[in-house]
């Protein structure tokens, strides 16, 4: 049974930290820590709080000391992993900070701290792409906490999808009007030319295509097409994941649009032309090829088919 002395004393100390009241609270911690009748869940605790003094006050070598203490005594202790990830992850041990993070979500699933230093130690990584969802799963855990979406819009500025960036700080601001870090950073975004979203997204999917990723590439097409359903390199290219994928009646229509967009390419003849083949309209196919050999009498495989 928790000794009510022990326990109202780091009730105590965590009230003195929340104040800001570090010298008093640390008298705190050394006292249960002095005390032979504490039990090890509350001195795990104190040296738990001491290590967030430690590292308030930038001392990150005696707060990882003092936290990895905490873990010892209570190695099951979800928030004393994470506050590890935290002080790793400000001492520049972002691998580490990764792990005690990953730790400390194994333990308790819904520490929402826990989810935000993992998105962070992946953001000191660069790992941007991987660093969205934890951030993600963090506003899912507390969807009012306006950190958590100024937090995400780095993330998604990073991955240069600014439309969903500037939403996030809007999101952050609604829920805290005085949010000045968000307000700053909608400012400087707001300042910066916004990249075309289609472009960028058909771009990354060209780019996994070539690697054989088909799904993904196929993802990424789609979205260009809801960013601007009339970009031509996005139909084309969908023509032609999706003719890789056996989908020939969704190829043909995303190349007849791509060839009413761009009527001199060779290129989206030349795949139209696949498509009617697979689908058995010999006569569309044909005129198809022929199209192509007009635009580009060196296209071989247009007069081989």
């Amino acid at each position: 049974m928790t000794n009510p002395v022990q326990t109202h004393t780091i009730a105590e100390a965590e009230k003195l930290f929340r104040a800001g009241r570090l010298d008093d609270m640390e008298s705190v911690c050394a006292a249960i820590l002095d005390n032979t009748t504490s039990p090890n869940g509350a001195k795990a605790e104190a040296h738990r709080f001491l290590a967030l003094a430690w590292y308030t006050r930038g001392e990150l070598s005696k707060a990882e000391d003092a936290v990895r203490r905490a873990i010892e005594l209570a190695p099951n202790d979800a928030p004393a992993r994470d506050n590890l990830s935290l002080i790793l992850c400000a001492g520049g041990k972002h691998a580490e900070a990764e792990a005690a993070a990953h730790q400390a979500i194994a333990l308790q699933p819904k520490l929402v701290n826990a989810w935000l230093n993992l998105g962070l130690a992946l953001r000191k990584q660069e790992r941007f792409a991987e660093a969205e969802h934890p951030h993600r799963v963090a506003i899912a855990l507390q969807p009012s906490n306006s950190e958590l979406w100024n937090h995400l819009a780095a993330v998604l500025e990073k991955l240069r999808r600014s439309p969903e960036s500037l939403a996030a700080l809007q999101r952050a601001i609604e829920l805290r009007p005085d949010f000045q870090l968000a307000q700053e950073n909608l400012t400087r975004l707001q300042q910066q030319p916004i990249p075309d979203a289609g472009k960028l997204a058909c771009n990354q999917g060209t780019k996994l295509l070539t690697e054989n990723r088909r799904d993904v590439a196929e993802a990424l097409f789609r979205r260009a097409l809801l960013f601007n359903p009339d970009l031509p390199d996005a139909l084309l290219n969908l023509g032609k994941v999706l003719l890789l994928k056996h989908q020939y009646a969704d190829a043909e229509k995303h190349l007849l649009e791509a060839r009413d967009k761009r009527p001199d390419s060779a290129d989206v003849f030349y795949h139209l032309g696949l498509a009617c083949m697979a689908l058995r309209k010999l006569s569309e196919a044909e005129a198809a090829y022929l199209r192509c050999i007009e635009l580009d009498p060196s296209h071989s495989r247009a007069m081989h088919n």
